[in-house]
């Protein structure tokens, strides 16, 4: 390694350090949060955060934006934007969240991470600007921090359209300090019901808050809770284009090549569309990126149709659905919660109908582990089960996520290293096995360093296995 690289690591590993000390730790004794919490905030949580971007010279309104919320499918909404923006010709960055391997993951622009050099200049142009002693004008949570550097970090690469992917509802989310072009209101489910709760129509009511005066909305979101997105909608007086009413799909094949659906809204039908991220619910995730690109293309220059197609068949997302390896085969997808769970295992079910399945499974005390496993009862042959290493948030115990497996009728064994759990997984494993590692995407993030190491990624600013911006590793 040169000086000079060995010093642009330094600088880096210095300002991930610093960010890091953001982090507050949830620990087995700490209560969850509750709706209680989000309403005693309220009156200064965003407040925070804007009189931060203040200091920065809002670098938040230096581009247009896309903000895209959902309990499942917001980042592969993200994806397909971002994607199909690029394709278009605009300056695009994308901030997805939580990161898999390595935190330039959230900062990514046309498609590549942000270089480890750019990191530490970033973090340090931030610092330069702010109070030195945090509890004096930098009272943020480490998501907070987070997404004023990447708006910041938007605004010093000069990208022409910034998609901001939700945290944590919507409405008292960080990210809802921006104004975008359009608003994506994915689904509605249960994951965070304890904190956005107690029912769905009050998760709905926080996702639904992203929506802004006089600007385009889209969602997937279906009866009862869409009426609560609707009368967002009305009250913003913000043109809603819904799954299903303005516009729908007919998936024409779904294997593991991808999938191609038609496409349609009103009078006007897009036939044959094609993605390359697996799974039929991809084609859902699609059509609400394609009507959301219709809503901008109102407002602004039109995407061309070649760019839009182009845009779809190209989206990569790292961690979701992605066969990594054949022979066997081995499927990454951070399945968290039940409604990402079902999809998994559908889709699983339709592309490889006739495998024999072992899941690598972990997840965090937060989640609905019997909602995650229930979908693949009588469908997984045998489980490995491990626990993610998370800085600042409790794994489950294997000990204790290994009952609920063998509840459901999977014989399982504990390994609670994850690179030893996919190493045994590999091992047992005949050329026609498929293994699915799920439960968590920082259990993905763990086991996906088999394939790409985390140098890999900060090299080459991309985090696929052959370290250029590709879709798969079919044929492989």
């Amino acid at each position: 390694m040169s000086d000079r690289s060995a010093d642009e690591a330094r600088r880096y590993a210095a300002a991930i350090a610093w960010v890091e000390s953001f982090i507050r730790p949830i620990t087995g004794t700490a209560p969850p949060r509750t709706p209680a919490d989000w309403e005693a905030e309220r009156p200064s949580r965003l407040e925070r955060l804007d009189a931060v971007l203040d200091r920065l010279g809002h670098p938040e309104r230096r581009y247009r934006t896309f903000h895209v919320t959902g309990t499942s499918g917001k980042g592969s909404v993200c994806t397909f934007l971002g994607s199909v923006l690029r394709a278009a010709g605009y300056r695009t960055g994308v901030h997805a969240t939580p990161y898999l391997q390595t935190p330039v993951e959230k900062l990514q622009v046309d498609g590549r991470y942000a270089p480890a050099g750019d990191v530490a200049d970033l973090v340090e142009a931030f610092r330069s600007v702010m109070p030195p002693d945090r509890d004096h004008g930098l009272d943020l949570p480490y998501p907070a921090l987070w997404v004023a550097l990447t708006y910041l970090y938007f605004a010093r690469r000069r990208v022409d359209v910034g998609v901001i992917e939700v945290s944590t509802g919507g409405r008292f989310d960080w990210t809802n300090t921006i104004t975008p072009e359009v608003a994506v209101i994915t689904t509605v489910g249960p994951d965070h019901l304890g904190a956005l709760g107690p029912t769905l129509a009050d998760v709905a009511y926080h996702k639904a808050g992203i929506i802004k005066q006089g600007r385009p909305s889209v969602t997937g979101v279906q009866p009862p809770e869409l009426a609560i997105v609707e009368a967002e909608a009305h009250r913003r007086c913000s043109e809603l284009r819904r799954f299903g009413h303005e516009f729908g799909i007919e998936v024409r094949s779904c294997t593991d090549a991808g999938t191609v659906f038609d496409y349609f809204a009103g009078e006007r039908r897009r036939e044959g569309l094609e993605i390359h991220m697996l799974g039929r619910h991809q084609a859902f995730n699609a059509a609400l990126a394609v009507a959301a690109l219709d809503a901008w293309s109102e407002r602004n220059a039109a995407i061309p149709e070649e760019a839009l197609r182009a845009g779809l068949r190209d989206a990569f997302f790292a961690g979701r659905m992605e066969l990594i390896q054949r022979a066997p085969d081995v499927l990454l997808d951070g399945a968290h919660n039940p409604q990402k769970a079902a999809a998994l295992a559908a889709a699983v079910a339709e592309i490889f109908p006739d495998r024999r399945l072992t899941l690598v499974v972990g997840a965090i005390t937060s989640k609905d582990v019997h909602g995650i496993l229930a979908p693949f009862a009588g469908r997984a042959a045998r489980a490995v089960v491990t626990a993610p290493h998370v800085l600042g948030k409790a794994a489950l115990e294997p000990a204790h996520l290994v009952q609920d497996v063998e509840a459901l009728g999977v014989p399982a064994r504990v390994e609670p290293e994850p690179a030893r759990a996919i190493e045994i997984a590999l091992a047992d494993a005949s050329p026609t096995d498929l293994i699915c590692v799920t439960g968590s995407l920082y259990l993905v993030g763990e086991v996906r360093r088999r394939w790409v190491s985390d140098e890999q990624v900060l090299a080459t600013g991309f985090s696929t296995p052959s370290g250029a911006a590709t879709s798969s590793v079919r044929g492989a």
